[in-house]
């Protein structure tokens, strides 16, 4: 597998590669049915875990998917597959304004954000794929990247105030970048 190594603030980090679309569905199998709907959103969304843990039953039957970023205090407008939309159809019939993922011992608190990731690690560890945090996020950018090769879409779409973060999302040496880009046509 390969990995990135970073300095930041003087110690040297370990950070996992971004992960293929196989591995990302190699994980799905892997998680109970809850969990792997919500890995399936992050992958389809580039939304962050926290974000699609706050979703009401209302909210995740929508068409397309409003997601309220907590980080960006922004709203983005995400359509879904046919398939995962159904799949939400199906899952979360009642129209309310619970959560849609309830924490499994009080039905009426959301679902955990460190118990998730928790399970999504055993789930990841069991197959020998390394992931973090933000491995569906960058999934999710590394798909808009290789359909438009452009960089400003892939910032717009995650909400990134600095290019040079969305240049580390992809693994991209923004020198590189900058000498050899050129916007696309509009």
């Amino acid at each position: 597998m390969r990995r990135k190594f970073f300095i930041e603030r003087g110690t040297l980090i370990n950070r996992p590669a971004t992960i293929t679309d196989g591995q990302a569905y190699a994980i799905a199998r892997q998680l109970n049915h809850t969990d792997s709907q919500i890995w399936r959103l992050a992958c389809e969304t580039g939304a962050r875990i926290s974000d699609l843990l706050a979703l009401t039953r209302r909210e995740i039957r929508q068409q397309p998917l409003i997601i309220y970023e907590s980080k960006s205090k922004r709203a983005r407008s995400v359509p879904l597959s046919d398939e995962l939309h159904g799949e939400l159809l199906r899952w979360h019939q009642t129209d309310s304004d619970t959560y849609a993922y309830t924490s499994v011992r009080d039905v009426r608190k959301r679902y955990i954000r460190s118990t998730y990731y928790r399970r999504l690690q055993k789930a990841a560890k069991t197959l020998n794929i390394r992931v973090s945090a933000h491995s569906a996020r960058k999934l999710y950018a590394r798909r808009i990247y290789d359909r438009t090769k452009d960089i400003c879409a892939v910032q717009d779409a995650l909400h990134h105030k600095y290019i040079t973060t969305t240049a580390t999302y992809l693994d991209i040496d923004l020198g590189e970048l900058l000498r050899t880009y050129t916007p696309p046509q509009r």
